[in-house]
């Protein structure tokens, strides 16, 4: 088990929703996954696509980009839950 450090950022409750999101999709969607995603040397374009839909991909970009408009730290949620994932695949 990985010890979280205390929180820093200012993570809001729409923050948090998006973190339980980002980690039901990675734990449901790319964990089981990742071991034919090796063997491939590629991610399916179906995970890519859901990841976008899920608004995972560059969120912090403008909606007239196809971003969302978010806070950068939407950014640091999906970096630090696909960083805690290494721990299960590892």
């Amino acid at each position: 088990m990985v010890k979280r450090l205390p929180r820093l950022l200012p993570f809001t409750e729409e923050h948090n929703q998006f973190r339980e999101m980002v980690a039901d999709f990675i734990a449901n969607d790319c964990v089981p996954r990742h071991e034919e995603w090796e063997k491939a040397g590629e991610v399916t374009r179906d995970v890519w696509e859901k990841a976008g839909k899920l608004g995972m991909i560059c969120p912090n970009f403008p909606e007239e980009y196809g971003g969302l408009g978010l806070d950068f730290l939407y950014n640091v949620i999906v970096i630090e839950e696909l960083g805690r994932t290494q721990e299960k695949i590892a």
